[in-house]
């Protein structure tokens, strides 16, 4: 139940922080080609979003896009405050999964050496 839980908020998260490198592949027939491609026009991005891991935006989501709700500094400190208690939480629901394999695994040895014991008297 507990990693049900874990998942679903790593889906929700999608490790957004995670300082792995992106890797994209992306195919072309020769070397001309190859010299006149853009990461940005493949991907119909904006320059400055081809570094994010997250939400990169399009050029046409971002002609749709109204930033100036997004600007306010109250917003951007409550979704901060939000990314971070969800980050928190993930971390102390993963700490609390291993604390509890452990006191299973704990349990199974102690009930399996209380089964040979009993058994060993008889």
């Amino acid at each position: 139940m507990e990693r049900k839980k874990i998942e679903k908020l790593q889906s929700s998260l999608h490790l957004l922080d995670d300082s792995t490198p992106n890797k994209h592949t992306f195919f072309v027939d020769d070397k001309k080609e190859l010299k006149k491609f853009s990461f940005s026009k493949r991907l119909n991005t904006p320059a400055p979003l081809l570094k994010r891991r997250y939400n990169r935006l399009t050029h046409e989501d971002l002609k749709n896009v109204n930033l100036d709700a997004l600007k306010s500094p109250e917003t951007l400190a409550t979704v901060s405050s939000l990314r971070h208690k969800s980050y928190k939480e993930l971390s102390k629901r993963t700490e609390r999964e291993t604390k509890l394999m452990v006191m299973q695994k704990k349990m199974e040895v102690k009930k399996a050496l209380q089964v040979s014991m009993t058994t060993s008297f008889f």
